[in-house]
């Protein structure tokens, strides 16, 4: 018994496999920026919950007459996970691109991604001061909360803005795939 394969069936299976890989690799870019995205929604929920603590806290003594402290756990939640995905995701990167990409394409995205880490790790470092300055009665004068808090903010947008460019660009491997 023999087993015929018709070319034309030979070369639609062909067509088929790229198609299934393109797709596997769409999805892998929107789930980057997914990642992204939810970091820096991370970032921002901090950035928000310190401002919602400087104008609750005025003090440094809560009711029972106890110093308040803050702590360090605030990071831990919702960024270890998806700070890890990424960075993986950037060592990573290029055997899962292996070819696939276009080099430009892969450089920008792979730029994108590694300031969104590097903005990151600034963004943890000034929130880590502010704990560090609360954990050691550092008193801060209001300006000096004020500037901190634009600073965070500055840091946060750019969180964002990384994240939108990396959604972008998995937008466009896709309607140009």
């Amino acid at each position: 018994m023999s087993i015929s394969i018709s070319v034309d069936r030979l070369f639609q299976s062909f067509l088929d496999q790229g198609k299934i890989r393109r797709e596997q690799l769409a999805i892998y870019l929107d789930e980057v920026a997914e990642d992204a995205s939810l970091l820096a929604e991370c970032w921002q929920q901090q950035l928000l919950d310190e401002v919602n603590h400087r104008h609750q806290s005025q003090e440094f003594l809560n009711k029972d007459g106890k110093l308040n402290i803050r702590e360090k756990s605030y990071i831990s939640n919702c960024n270890i996970g998806l700070i890890s995905r990424l960075e993986f995701t950037y060592r990573d990167a290029t055997i899962a691109f292996r070819g696939k990409l276009d080099k430009q394409f892969q450089d920008l995205f792979m730029g994108h991604l590694a300031e969104l880490m590097l903005q990151r790790n600034k963004t943890k470092q000034a929130f880590d001061k502010i704990v560090s300055a609360a954990n050691t009665l550092s008193l801060v004068s209001q300006n000096d909360n004020s500037v901190k808090i634009e600073t965070l903010n500055d840091l946060v947008t750019a969180l964002h803005k990384e994240a939108a460019a990396l959604k972008v660009l998995a937008r466009r491997y896709r309607t140009t795939n």
